[in-house]
Formats: structure tokens, sequence, C-alpha cells
């Protein structure tokens, strides 16, 4: 069976999608080899620092490269990183043509490493499957256009609206697949933020727990004045080297008190595009924003949520000492609008 070149894409673009959990701050490449219509060899980038997969690919299809065919889902890196710019070791390999899904959008590549190609006499074709590739690097691709991460603004509420339960209450408002679906979140952002009254009402982890993750995401604190406590869980545990507390300039003596339990600390004014930018400089390409409420208002009055995820439950929680089920639930589309209903079923 011959493949056409969006069948082949197809593939490099699942290959690519095997290293979501690990190569952030780098996008998701996969890479290749096609000679005679027959796959030679095909590799994708694994964690960042190490190997990209044209490297990969054009090791394990050794001299079979030359005359041959590469797939790769974004243009080659053409700057020396922590790895050497890959567009020379296309070059070097004698392949005769990429096909190339979209162009890098970071502006130390951005069509240059195309250009290198076709000024090798390498024949180029571009933007086979360009929105999908562009799709599997939503994070990449925004951070690199916009100077600052993606941005999730996620919350959990009961029936009737409330996102808080009661302190004779436990903590979770919704259900176990729906905490479970919440770190499987975590694990593919890099990092989670939450706003000062949450840390002192919760005193959460935010950690990746309830799925396998082989990172941590960096959890992040902003706060527009001081009294943090410092026994939180966030400065006391294992990942406490892995949070970022941002505190304005009049906080040092907190600050000092963190950075000795090596809680990174970042005393600037804790606005939502200023921390962003921050954040952006760290190499965080996605922010997943767990709350609270006066913190998603902020980023939200600033126009800077590229998305939203509420989970909602089937429990009113209103001013009861204990949240109520309220089951089965009925869902109707309603336009754009949907409608829920849930009866109260009482003994007679």
């Amino acid at each position: 069976m011959m493949y056409t070149h969006e069948k082949w894409m197809q593939k490099t673009l699942t290959l690519a999608e095997a290293g979501r959990l690990t190569v952030s701050p780098n996008p998701m490449v996969a890479c290749l080899v096609v000679k005679d219509g027959k796959l030679i060899a095909q590799a994708y980038h694994q964690k960042a620092g190490q190997s990209h997969a044209e490297a990969l690919a054009l090791d394990l299809a050794g001299e079979q490269a030359n005359g041959a065919t590469l797939y790769i889902n974004l243009e080659p890196c053409c700057h020396q990183g922590r790895t050497p710019p890959c567009v020379d070791r296309v070059i070097a390999s004698g392949v005769s043509r990429v096909v190339c899904a979209t162009q890098d959008p970071n502006p130390l590549v951005s069509g240059q490493g195309i250009a290198a190609l076709k000024a090798a006499s390498i024949d180029v074709i571009e933007g086979v499957l360009e929105n999908e590739a562009r799709t599997l690097n939503q994070f990449f691709f925004h951070a690199m256009i916009m100077q600052r991460p993606y941005v999730i603004a996620k919350w959990a509420m009961s029936l009737d609206g409330q996102t808080i339960c009661a302190d004779t209450d436990d903590c979770f408002i919704t259900g176990e697949k729906s905490q479970q679906h919440v770190h499987q979140q975590r694990a593919m952002v890099d990092a989670i933020l939450i706003g000062a009254n949450t840390l002192i009402r919760d005193n959460p982890q935010l950690t990746v727990r309830l799925t396998a993750t082989e990172k941590q995401p960096l959890r992040v604190v902003i706060a527009e004045r001081g009294g943090l406590p410092l026994d939180a869980r966030l400065f006391n545990d294992a990942y406490a080297f892995n949070t970022l507390v941002y505190l304005p300039s009049g906080e040092a003596e907190l600050a000092s008190s963190l950075q000795k339990k090596d809680v990174q600390v970042c005393l600037i004014a804790p606005d939502p595009l200023t921390v962003l930018k921050d954040l952006h400089k760290r190499h965080i390409r996605s922010l997943y924003i767990e709350g609270g409420a006066k913190t998603h208002k902020k980023f939200i009055a600033a126009d800077l949520v590229d998305e939203y995820h509420c989970y909602i439950a089937p429990v009113i929680v209103a001013n009861l000492p204990k949240k109520t089920c309220v089951l089965p639930l009925v869902a109707e589309a309603l336009g754009d609008d949907v409608f829920i209903s849930a009866k109260i079923k009482r003994s007679d």
C-alpha cells in the first residue's frame, strides 16, 4: 500500500504524542525516514535536554537515509541549544526530501531551518496536516507567539454553584473520577497556580498523585501581601524546591523565611500579566489555575485565560454542614446552553 504524505504525517503526529508528559518546555516532535515507500526508521523526542527526533531517527537509519524522505511535524531547529542544530544533521544525512507539517514559531528558528534545507538543494514540502500539528503543540505555539504561558482556569462546583464545602464536610466537591481527571490534566501542564487564600484555606499539595507521571509541575502561589503560613505543606514537603511564591517587594522578611525552606521566591508586583511574563522567562509553557475565585477573576478580567475547565458535581452545598447528593441528573442541550435537573428523593 502506497502511503500519501498525509498518511505518513499522521503516523508522525501520533508518534510525537508519546512525548507529551516529558518534553516540555520543548515541543512534541517525531521523525520518520521513508525510502521507496517503506519506513526505514522512526523516533520521537523523549525528554527536554536529550537528543531531538531527527537525530535519533537518522542514527537508526544510518546510510539508508541517503536519498530518503524525512517526515517531521515541526521545522528542524537551526540554533545551538542543549543539543546541536538538527538542520545540520538532516543536510549531512543525504536525504533528498523533507516533508514538514509546520514552521517552528520560536523566533530563533521561524523559517530559517526550512530556508537552510532549501539552500542545500533539499526538496521541502510544507503544510502537510499543519492544523493538526499546531493543535498537538498548542501550548508551545501559544507561548512562542504570545510570549506567555497558555492559561487554563479550572474549578469544581456543586449544582447550586458553590465551590467551597463547609468546614464540617470533606474538602472535595467532586467524585473520584473527576479528581483523577484533574490529576491527568496536572500531569500535562508545566505549572499549577493558586492564590494566597486557597493556600491558607485548603493547604493543598498541588502534585500529580492519581496518575503516572515522570515529573511534577511547578507549584505557584501569588500573594498580594504577607501572612502566608510557613507550615503549609507546599513549603515543607519533598517538592518545596519546586514551589515558587510571588510576593510584593516589601515582603523581604517572609521571602527570606521561605528561601530557607528551599522555596523559590520572586519579589515583583503579583499582577496576572507580570506573573505570566516572568513564568515565560522560566520556560513555563502552560499554566493550570486552580483557584480560588478571586484569583480566577483577576486573570479573567485581564483577558489572560485561554481555556476553561469546569467540573459540576451532583450535590447541593448551600450552607449545609454536609453536602447532599442529588441523583440522577438529567442534562439537556438548549441551544448553546445546558439545562440540568435533579429531583430530591424523599420518603413518603
